[in-house]
């Protein structure tokens, strides 16, 4: 497996355009060539949303979702994976960036949401999603453990 920047196979002046014309229409994606997959990440978005687009991707590797839906994109054609496989993506790889212990283990020494993003490289929104889904911020506020 790889991870490749997309402006090493596209002139970054065009990833630029596709983002004015339609704005996160492109994060990452996952091919796979010979037997390899090759997860292609836009360098226009901040360390932290590539880290979790990179997470997404490997979510669907290792949950093996296949790309099975058409969906229609500016009058262009491109397979994507069911909104079912695309949640379990996102669920398991915010799993994989902030484990519910670490997320606990920051939480007890007092670390802001902001704070674990940074600490984490991860964005604001997902460091809040992991914390808050996880039911880390009710567990920490009434003391209780595991």
């Amino acid at each position: 497996m790889a991870i490749v920047d997309a402006a090493t196979l596209v002139p970054l002046a065009e990833l630029e355009e596709l983002e004015r014309i339609q704005a996160y229409a492109f994060s990452a994606a996952t091919f796979e060539v010979r037997g390899r997959k090759i997860i292609v990440v836009n360098p226009i978005r901040g360390s932290g949303r590539q880290n979790s687009d990179i997470a997404h991707e490997l979510a669907h590797i290792i949950l093996e979702h296949d790309l099975s839906e058409v969906r229609e994109l500016a009058g262009m054609p491109f397979r994507t994976c069911k909104p079912d496989e695309e949640e379990e993506a996102t669920a398991l790889g915010g799993t994989l960036l902030l484990p519910r212990d670490l997320l606990i283990f920051a939480a007890r020494r007092g670390a802001s949401i902001d704070a674990i993003a940074e600490m984490y490289s991860v964005t604001v929104e997902m460091a809040r999603f992991r914390y808050n889904t996880t039911g880390v911020a009710k567990q920490v506020a009434t003391g209780r453990s595991r």
